[in-house]
């Protein structure tokens, strides 16, 4: 299958590289592997939606993307191979999957990024400059962009 989309280069369904410029970057649905390197140092993505057709992340698909803030990992991705977040200083990873899996490389969060597990839709929120979470009765500020013109903040 190769799909037609000037922003992804796809062999067989796995998402070779990203050829696009956004810096949010939905993945196409019907995509079951990102493949090695696929965004390797692309340092203006920010944003990447992943759907639930993938199954498997393959090492060093995001390595040193530096300014790739979060990552929303369905529980449908059942592998992630070894460095598949290296080198993204401003990473967090929010995961549908209560834990990581066994399948799941040890090393695959090797830089240490931060990670929020039983995370999904119903529980993620953004507002006012700040991703926080609501999980198991706690809110987890995950992210603040500073702005110098924020006074106070309503959750």
């Amino acid at each position: 299958m190769n799909m037609e989309n000037k922003d992804f280069e796809i062999k067989e369904k796995t998402l070779v590289r990203y050829l696009g410029k956004d810096s949010k970057v939905i993945i196409p649905e019907g995509i079951t592997t990102l493949g090695m390197r696929c965004f390797y140092k692309l340092s203006f993505i920010e944003e990447i939606i992943i759907p639930e057709s993938v199954t498997t992340i393959e090492k060093f698909a995001f390595y040193a993307c530096d300014r790739l803030q979060s990552i929303y990992i369905p529980k449908n991705v059942k592998f992630i191979k070894r460095d598949a977040f290296s080198m993204c200083p401003t990473l967090v990873i929010y995961c549908e999957s209560e834990d990581s899996l066994s399948t799941w490389e040890y090393d695959f969060n090797h830089s240490e990024v931060p990670i929020y597990y039983g995370i999904n839709e119903d529980n993620f929120y953004e507002k006012d400059y700040i991703q926080y979470i609501i999980h198991q009765d706690e809110v987890m500020i995950t992210r603040y962009i500073h702005s110098s013109f924020i006074d106070e903040i309503d959750i």
